[in-house]
């Protein structure tokens, strides 16, 4: 009793700090970067297309995360410069977002298990952990694995934690296995 009574606020410790990453400055990691984007006027490509450029992002890691959401467009591509771009801008919060699974992943019985998946479900914050999966899909095009995704993928092994999610991107690793 006491392990679960442990790991329920370990859970949610790990949840504060994913909640609070996302509100750090893009700056706070990378003020080195930004000061010289900033002076020389840097762009971005988002798309493969070249028909749409960006200033280096700024404001806060979800600002990012909601800035790649909203540019997804059903015609066009992500391109590599911009996924490599915000991957490094979201890693240390995608890290964080992983040790939540890698926690969720670990519990072995099924009702502290449950439990905790609907505590994941409804701390973490909603529609920028959506962003963030969906980022995660997007990055599959260049890049064979995702560590957030597989984390994912073990977790729906036992539950339906973001499924669609899940389903999306093994049929991306089953498109990319058979091209």
């Amino acid at each position: 009793m006491l392990k679960a009574h442990n790991r329920r606020e370990q859970l949610i410790k790990l949840i504060d700090i994913y909640n609070s990453k996302l509100d750090e400055p893009v700056s706070r990691q990378f003020d080195s970067i930004l000061c010289k984007s900033k002076s020389s006027e840097v762009k971005v490509n988002v798309y493969t297309d070249e028909s749409k450029y960006i200033d280096f992002p700024n404001g806060a890691m979800r600002d990012v995360i909601f800035g790649f959401y909203s540019s997804k467009n059903a015609n066009k591509r992500h391109s590599k410069e911009y996924i490599d771009l915000v991957k490094s801008i979201v890693s240390n919060v995608e890290l964080c977002f992983c040790k939540v699974l890698e926690l969720l992943n670990s519990i072995e019985n099924n009702q502290e298990f449950e439990d905790a998946v609907d505590i994941a479900e409804a701390l973490s914050e909603f529609h920028t952990t959506i962003g963030l999966l969906e980022f995660n899909i997007s990055q599959l095009i260049y890049s064979d694995d995702s560590p957030l995704l597989e984390r994912l993928a073990l977790l729906n092994e036992r539950t339906k934690f973001k499924n669609e999610t899940v389903v999306r991107c093994l049929k991306i690793k089953e498109i990319k296995a058979a091209g």
